[in-house]
């Protein structure tokens, strides 16, 4: 698993905001945070035997998985605050609005202007 991928390919890009989203989304990130260009900046792609990976390189030049750095991230002080301890659903998605009612009525989602 040692050849990097050039990033510059269509396919390839939907394979690395594809990635991201999903770490941003598992963490409660919004997509428009800074957290965003940050993971855009390190983001390295790998092939190996039959297999894609999208990885992060971090400042100490590890590999890691999306979630690992976003894990560690969190813990860091200029990015804190971007990391809700509730998830966030916009004020403008009326599918998970009211399918969530009963959470956000818990206090368990919070609702946003944007997202």
């Amino acid at each position: 698993m040692d050849e990097k991928i050039e990033k510059t390919s269509a396919i390839v890009e939907r394979l690395i905001d594809s990635e991201i989203q999903k770490g941003l989304t598992k963490h409660n990130v919004a997509v428009t945070s800074p957290v965003t260009a940050d993971l855009r900046a390190r983001v390295q792609v790998l092939s190996g035997v039959g297999e894609t990976l999208v990885r992060i390189i971090d400042d100490r030049n590890r590999v890691l998985t999306i979630d690992a750095y976003l894990a560690e991230l969190k813990r860091n002080p200029e990015y804190a605050r971007h990391f809700p301890s509730v998830p966030q659903i916009s004020v403008t998605d009326m599918v998970k609005l009211s399918a969530n009612l009963t959470k956000i009525a818990r206090g368990e989602v919070e609702v946003v202007d944007e997202l």
